[in-house]
């Protein structure tokens, strides 16, 4: 049982490290060119992400629904962000 719970932490704080990190990334690739407004607007989902699990880490709550949850998104998210942003760009430009 205790090596479950050590892989959940560790999974909850991969997603929510992950998630500031690649928050950093994007506001690097704004600074560079890319498109403003979608790519704020994944930044957005990314922090609202990593900073519920910064909260469930703080009051020391693992959940495998947050980890799995968030392992989902940020492979959702890695796999379709190319046509995301290039379709949100088009429907806000």
């Amino acid at each position: 049982m205790r090596d479950r719970t050590g892989l959940l932490k560790v999974a909850q704080r991969v997603v929510v490290f992950y998630c500031f990190f690649y928050s950093i990334v994007k506001v690097y690739a704004i600074i560079k060119g890319s498109w403003l407004l979608p790519n704020l607007m994944i930044i957005l989902g990314l922090l609202v992400l990593g900073a519920i699990g910064a909260y469930l880490m703080k009051i020391h709550k693992y959940t495998w629904i947050y980890a799995g949850i968030g392992v989902v998104l940020i492979s959702a998210l890695r796999y379709y962000e190319v046509e995301w942003v290039t379709a949100m760009h088009e429907f806000f430009g």
